[in-house]
């Protein structure tokens, strides 16, 4: 039995035609001409598949990119969670869409692709990369983010990145630029028993004597006093959380970093500089001058880019591979807990 032709080959913007073309359609949607209400998932994916059709991966991606943004802006489709442009979504489906494209095609209409390949005629396609929490982020709508599921086919030829490339890197840096200043919040502890192994934690003590009480900076670490024992100006290990969670790509890689505090919170030179004190639920915490750098190890664990751009001028103004604090007040740290600078 063959499928109902999809309501978007229907014509109904333009009189005296039955079906509209696909080269009438892709001339409405580049031409911002296509009504709004026609506007739906099978016409992006129809749009999709003509552009794929037609040019490269490297010339298609962003093709699909600007003229959807341009869409929306002419027809002043709203930008929310649920709306507008959605990076991780778009360039998820178009390269769904582009290797089922050279795995089957030629394919003569859109309509054909669309009845071979029906999985794609629903926003459910996505389900099998990625979770409902990584999509629904505006991290994901800003950036494209790698599923946290399985990962996305490969165009042919191509070895698909581990990693994410300094430019997703960057798309990503206006959100992470927008944590709070004031009052931000504890979103992960995380203390390293022995040296490679993480554990993550609902609340833990801080404390002068003990640091982050289980994690081994008690035991030693690479920065000591004089007299061998542990120095205190490298007590706790602080990052972003909007940076981690670009940076690795799920929530639970982000122990692999080693920081304790994952945070909400702007940890710039300017928002934190040195001295500055922040209370995190009973404890209070005193930024150090000790540089906090992207390493072998963060490299190995998150990429080149990664580590060249957590290095990188803006990187260390931002404090994107974080920063070091000493303990100058005792106290239970929980997560979800306030922090506010004083």
């Amino acid at each position: 039995m063959s499928r109902k032709l999809p309501e978007i080959f229907h014509a109904a913007n333009l009189p005296g035609r039955a079906l509209m073309t696909d080269d009438e359609f892709l001339h409405a949607f580049l031409d911002c001409t296509l009504k709004a209400e026609d506007w739906t998932h099978e016409a992006h994916v129809r749009a999709a598949f003509l552009i794929a059709s037609r040019h490269p991966w490297a010339e298609a991606m962003p093709a699909i990119r600007a003229t959807i943004q341009a869409f929306n802006r002419a027809t002043k489709t709203p930008e929310s969670l649920d709306r507008g442009y959605h990076e991780t979504i778009t360039q998820a489906f178009m390269r769904l869409i582009f290797v089922a494209t050279h795995q089957t095609g030629p394919h003569a209409t859109a309509q054909d692709f669309l009845r071979r390949h029906q999985d794609l005629s629903t926003k459910e396609a996505l389900q099998r990369y990625y979770s409902p929490e990584r999509l629904r982020t505006w991290m994901a709508k800003r950036c494209f983010l790698l599923p946290d599921l399985q990962p996305l086919p490969r165009l042919e030829g191509e070895s698909m990145p581990e990693h994410l490339s300094t430019e997703q890197l960057d798309a990503g840096l206006p959100l992470i630029e927008q944590s709070p200043c004031e009052e931000g919040k504890l979103e992960s502890i995380v203390i390293r028993p022995t040296t490679d192994q993480r554990e993550s934690l609902a609340f833990c003590e801080l404390s002068l004597a003990g640091g982050v009480h289980g994690d081994n900076w008690a035991l030693g670490c690479w920065m000591s006093l004089p007299d061998g024992s542990p120095h205190p100006d490298v007590q706790v290990a602080i990052m972003n959380s909007r940076a981690i969670d670009l940076i690795a790509g799920d929530r639970s890689r982000w122990a692999l970093a080693g920081d304790n505090l994952f945070v909400d919170m702007n940890l710039s030179k300017e928002n934190l500089p040195v001295g500055q004190r922040i209370v995190i639920g009973e404890a209070e915490l005193e930024i150090t001058e000790v540089a906090h750098n992207g390493c072998g190890k963060f490299s190995e664990r998150f990429g080149p880019d990664a580590t060249r751009w957590v290095n990188s001028k803006v990187g260390k103004q931002l404090h994107l591979r974080g920063i070091y604090a000493r303990i100058v007040k005792d106290g239970l740290v929980r997560v979800g807990d306030t922090i506010t600078k004083i």
